[in-house]
């Protein structure tokens, strides 16, 4: 029998192979991506990082297992670190505009997140939460797989996210999920389900805006 992770990965996987088909990614991996495109994904992930690392210190905290609450404050402070040393080498190299506001993309997705979290329902706030990491990965690891690193601008950027040591805190958080799905009833596991289709579906989009810098009217939606 297939566990949580295992079904909602399947019922979202043609959003996932969106984000793979996005032609920021393609040109990410070959470093043929605008400079001005990634400067503006950057400068929204600049803006979304903080706010992401404080809801994963605040996700923690509703953990009923103690060895998972302390992971889960240990991946935010140290994934915040790494990343946030990365930002700060690219944003200098690509002259990012750090006076830039939020999208309509990253607030739309960071308040997904919060609502889930003040929600107080741990599973459902852990789901909202996943997409993030979860897809990072896979996208680095990919990317990685396929990239062209010599000579690529975006080289730090793919080797973050395609590291060992963040996949293997990246499937700790999985397991998580999938532990607290397999206490939860079916109602709490079908909300799981939802809020981890809502996130992904703002995943792409917030891959998108970075590409295009326009504002679809799709944002968040799982239809195809």
């Amino acid at each position: 029998m297939e566990n949580w992770s295992e079904h909602i990965w399947k019922a979202g996987e043609f959003l996932y192979s969106r984000i793979l088909r996005h032609p920021f990614i393609k040109e990410l991996a070959d470093g043929s991506l605008a400079p001005d495109k990634f400067a503006r994904y950057l400068a929204q992930d600049e803006l979304y990082l903080p706010r992401y690392c404080s809801l994963m210190h605040r996700l923690a905290d509703l953990l009923p297992d103690e060895g998972d609450r302390f992971f889960m404050h240990e991946f935010a402070d140290a994934g915040g670190e790494s990343e946030q040393a990365m930002h700060r080498l690219l944003m200098e190299r690509f002259s990012v505009d750090t006076a830039a506001a939020p999208s309509e993309v990253t607030e739309a997705y960071c308040t997904w997140m919060e609502s889930a979290v003040a929600s107080g329902n741990v599973a459902v706030a852990t789901a909202a939460m996943l997409p993030c990491s979860w897809v990072y990965n896979n996208v680095g690891e990919y990317v990685r797989s396929t990239a062209r690193l010599e000579g690529n601008p975006y080289r730090e950027w793919i080797e973050e996210y395609g590291d060992e040591a963040y996949g293997c805190s990246v499937m700790r958080m999985v397991a998580i999920a999938d532990s607290l799905a397999a206490v939860s009833g079916a109602a709490d596991v079908e909300r799981m389900g939802k809020a981890f289709l809502e996130a992904l579906g703002l995943e792409f989009a917030f891959w998108d805006y970075g590409y295009s810098g326009v504002v679809r009217n799709t944002i968040g939606k799982t239809s195809t």
